[in-house]
């Protein structure tokens, strides 16, 4: 917006250079003699010397308009002025010359000569200092236009610098929105890198329950394993105690039977002897093939608790990665809020910037562009009221002159008879001092002029420095605009940067997750493989451990029936024994009884 207005900005010429409304105001200030009245205004009235309004206001930069405001038809080029008011003073001189010529040829002999020197001396010093000054004039007016020039193509100049920045900043503009693009393509990979990794804690999820179900079928086996252990150790020590038992009940029937039974006892007890050591033989190979395979399943177990144990510690890794992770995500979500908002102020700060420099750069400029109207105004006001003062005492000073001349003249005629026409004499005279005090007038106007035109080049010239300073301030506000623009864009390169980083690196964990899982889907495979081996071989070795069992059962049902044959052959034994020892008493009772018969037949 204020590049389009600055574009259409355009100098626009005073409109106090190209009316001469201020000669115009001073011809009417100045009263002139009451005998020069009717010559006046009838010169007046000849010249085309009329009263006019106010001047329009003077517009330095109007901007948007195009159009010149309607004023009174008048040279558009205030040097043309000061052509024609030299043109004036030439006729004037002439006209002076004609007067003094005519003076010469008519009063020939009676006015002094003293007179005549001291008023071409006093005419040729005003020629002189009327040159004089106008030569200044000149030169001043030429410096001003010249410094004008230079003031107009400084501000064009800052113009283009201003329309170039302008582009910098809509550059910046679109950089920054492209940046921002990137920004949310950035944010949706990472949205997609979040849903990733909540797969794959999912699946290590459901890996850690999976193993934990294998790692308690595993403690269940082993409690099962270690239980079946204790019962077949607590059958193999009852089983021995057994055994135990039955050869010390051996022993006591062996003892008893003595010499009558040591032939089968001693038989019985090879067989059993044979029995046991084929039992002791057998318990000894299940006892070593238990402790094989029990030392087998131990190993295999604690094969399987240390890579349980190694899995675990993965799974806990890759829970502290996975923790990780999600810190490192937390902390680039909380970064790219903070960048957000902190992007969102910096917009908000820049377009309020952006329309408090649109607001106020021209109601700034409208104030100092009325206080500088309204000091100029009093200066103008104050050297008007001294010149209107110097004026009017230089004028009844001239009117007292006058007056004194016009009396001495009429008494000097009227004394010399010689003079016939003194009428004429003074109706030239007369002619000549209202020329004369036209030509001061008109001298007095363009000097009045001049010194407007002074003034309002000074005023311009202010107005310039005033404008080149605000140029220059707006030039150096929007340079802090774009080296602020510019930080923010390098901060913003560095956001993008780090975030492309992050990023990479969350790709990359991503990927080492991935081959993580994948390893441990290995593991944790080849784990439910060993784990299913394990299983089929204790399901083999309990089917041994129940065959065994079973064989055990028939040894000990067969050995029950050979303590049963052994007890029945002992009560036979006994049965022999007493039944001899049955006999014998008899026997020894009989040969009692027959050598007591046989003592008594004797008696």
């Amino acid at each position: 917006m204020e590049k389009h207005n600055l574009g259409k900005e355009r100098l626009i010429v005073p409109t106090d250079f190209t009316s001469s409304a201020v000669s115009r105001n001073v011809q009417e200030d100045l009263v002139p003699p009451s005998h020069f009245a009717s010559s006046v205004k009838s010169a007046g009235a000849h010249r085309g010397i009329q009263s006019t309004g106010t001047p329009p206001p003077m517009s330095w930069i109007n901007p948007g308009v195009t159009s010149i405001p309607s004023r009174d038809p008048s040279p558009a080029n205030p040097w043309l002025a000061i052509t024609q008011a030299q043109q004036e003073i030439l006729e004037l001189r002439m006209e002076n010359q004609q007067i003094m010529m005519l003076q010469e040829n008519s009063i020939r002999g009676r006015i002094p000569v003293d007179h005549l020197s001291d008023l071409r001396a006093r005419s040729a010093e005003r020629n002189e200092q009327w040159s004089r000054w106008e030569s200044e004039w000149r030169l001043e007016a030429e410096k001003h236009k010249a410094e004008a020039e230079r003031f107009k193509g400084q501000v064009e100049a800052l113009q283009e610098s201003a329309g170039r920045h302008r582009e910098e900043l809509r550059d910046r503009d679109s950089t920054v929105n492209r940046h921002s693009h990137e920004l949310e393509a950035i944010r949706e990979e990472l949205y997609k890198a979040k849903t990733e990794l909540s797969q794959i804690r999912e699946e290590l999820i459901h890996s850690s329950v999976q193993k934990e179900r294998i790692s308690s079928q595993l403690e269940r086996l082993k409690t099962e394993s270690d239980e079946e252990m204790k019962r077949l150790r607590r059958d193999v020590e009852r089983r021995k105690e057994e055994t135990q038992e039955l050869a010390l009940k051996a022993e006591m029937g062996r003892l008893q039977a003595e010499e009558e039974a040591k032939q089968q006892s001693l038989r019985l007890s090879e067989h059993l002897e044979e029995k046991q050591r084929k039992q002791e033989v057998e318990l000894q190979q299940l006892n070593a093939s238990h402790s094989a395979e029990l030392a087998a399943t131990r190993k295999t177990n604690s094969e399987l608790q240390d890579r349980l144990q190694s899995m675990t510690s993965e799974v806990l890794q890759l829970k502290g990665t996975l923790m990780e992770v999600s810190t490192e995500r937390d902390g680039l979500k909380e970064h790219l809020s903070q960048m957000g908002q902190a992007f969102e102020t910096q917009s908000a700060t820049l377009h309020s910037l952006r329309n408090y420099i649109g607001q106020l750069a021209p109601e700034k400029r409208e104030k100092e562009q009325l206080n500088e109207a309204v000091e100029r105004l009093n200066k103008e006001k104050a050297a008007l009221q001294k010149t209107t003062e110097l004026l009017t005492i230089r004028l009844n000073s001239v009117n007292e002159i006058l007056a004194l001349q016009e009396e001495k003249i009429v008494k000097k005629t009227s004394a010399n008879p010689l003079v016939r026409n003194g009428s004429e004499g003074l109706q030239l005279i007369q002619l000549w001092r209202e020329k004369v005090f036209k030509l001061c007038i008109h001298l007095r106007s363009k000097d009045i002029e001049l010194r407007g035109e002074k003034d309002e080049f000074l005023s311009k010239f202010r107005f310039m420095e005033q404008q080149l300073q605000q140029e220059q301030h707006r030039a150096s506000v929007l340079q802090h605009s774009l080296d602020n623009r510019i930080a923010e864009l390098d901060l913003e390169r560095v956001e993008k940067e780090t975030l492309k980083q992050d990023l990479a690196q969350a790709h990359k964990e991503n990927s080492q997750l991935k081959s993580q899982r994948q390893k441990s889907e290995v593991d944790l495979k080849i784990l439910t493989e060993a784990v299913r081996r394990f299983s089929l071989a204790f399901e083999n070795k309990v089917a041994e451990v129940d065959k065994a069992q079973s064989r055990f059962n028939t040894f000990t049902q067969r050995l029950t029936f050979a303590k049963r044959r052994v007890e029945t052959i002992q009560g036979l034994i006994m049965r022999k024994v007493a039944l001899q020892k049955v006999q014998q008493t008899s026997k020894q009772t009989k040969q009692a009884t027959h050598r007591f018969h046989h003592i008594f037949s004797i008696y």
